[in-house]
Parts: structure tokens; sequence; C-alpha cells
């Protein structure tokens, strides 16, 4: 979600006054001048990611909070918004996932496998996204063993996305073109790949 430095310094601003600090005493907790907070509320300058998650601390709020992210703004109410939620998932350029089918070859249960390589350098988000997934199993399997409570994940989620509600996602651009040239870019995808498995088979020959 984006913000901007004004959306922002409002919610500082409220979310101060809540908390009955004065600019002074917010200054003061956090080692800054009077004028730079004033310049925080005003919006005339965006303090940094450490510093929000220390104003959040010290107005009792989260940096999710400040920064604009609301995280009862998903909506998954029924089965067509999840799939809705990978269809637009998938339109995004920072992001991409493969999917793959795991059927057993006698019996047993199906499955599909969604996995997003944190090593693909022209999706830049799979990395944050590998990093999130881990943490939050582990969350997951806490919360599911008793060692933590419902409240301190959603605490830990509301964190988390804090620290990356600012990170804008744009949308893929789709080349436009004709039946012709679209059939020709699929034959020509399908000699490669077909080039791509008997070099396979021949290596696998030699060895």
């Amino acid at each position: 979600m984006k913000h901007s430095p004004a959306e922002l310094g409002a919610r500082i601003k409220e979310t101060r006054k809540k908390a009955k600090l004065s600019q002074t005493e917010l200054a003061n907790r956090l080692g800054k001048t009077l004028r730079t907070i004033q310049k925080y509320e005003s919006g005339e300058i965006e303090p940094s990611l450490s510093i929000i998650r220390l104003i959040a601390w010290e107005l009792k709020t989260t940096p999710a909070y400040l920064i604009g992210f609301d995280k009862n703004s998903v909506h998954l109410d029924t089965l067509a918004d999840v799939f809705a939620f990978f269809y637009h998932l998938n339109e995004k350029q920072e992001i991409h996932f493969e999917i793959e089918e795991h059927i057993p070859s006698e019996g047993g249960e199906r499955s599909c496998t969604i996995r997003f390589d944190a090593r693909d350098r022209s999706a830049e988000g799979n990395a944050a996204i590998y990093n999130f997934l881990r943490e939050f199993e582990s969350q997951r399997h806490m919360l599911e063993t008793y060692w933590t409570s419902h409240d301190a994940m959603e605490e830990w989620f509301d964190d988390y996305c804090g620290a990356y509600a600012a990170d804008a996602l744009t949308n893929r651009t789709y080349e436009q073109m004709d039946e012709l040239t679209r059939l020709q870019r699929r034959n020509e995808l399908d000699r490669q790949m077909m080039e791509a498995r008997k070099k396979a088979a021949q290596e696998d020959g030699e060895q």
C-alpha cells in the first residue's frame, strides 16, 4: 500500500495526541529536535522505517498503522475471492510464482505447490515473500502448539507488514500482438523446448 508523507504525518499527529504527548515530549523520547517532529507531522520530511518503529513504540501503536496498512481491507469471504487473489498476484511485475502439481502414481493424495524462487532476479519481491513465509510458518507453528497467543501473532504480523507497507508493486505489461505473431512465438518456444529436451536426453545417455 502506497502512502504519502502527509498521510503518515497526520497519523503520527493523531496518535501522539491520543497518547497525550506534546511534540516536545515525543522529540525528547526520540532524541530529535522539536522542529524535526513538526516536519514529520506536517509531511515536510518522511521518517525512516527505523524511526517509524521508534515512534510507534513510544505512541503504543504499530508501524503498520502509522504507514496506513490495514489488513482488514483484504476480504477473503468466498473461494472466488481466493482465486482472484492469485490472479491479481500474478499480475504484479515484482513477483513470480510457479505452480507444481503432484499426482501420486498409485492412490494417495493429490497436492499442488506454489513456489517462490528467492533467487529469481527478475522478481525482486520473491525473496521478501520467501522470508515472510518462513517466519509465518514458525509463528503459525508456535500458535498451534500453544507457545504463543493469537494476539502475539497479530502483533508480529502488523509489525512485519509495517516494514513493507511502503514497498509498492507495479502491474505487468503485456505486449499486444496479432494472432499470427502469437502463433509464431508459440511455435518458436515449442522448438526451443524440444531442443532442450533432446540435449538433456543426450547428456543423460552419455553418462
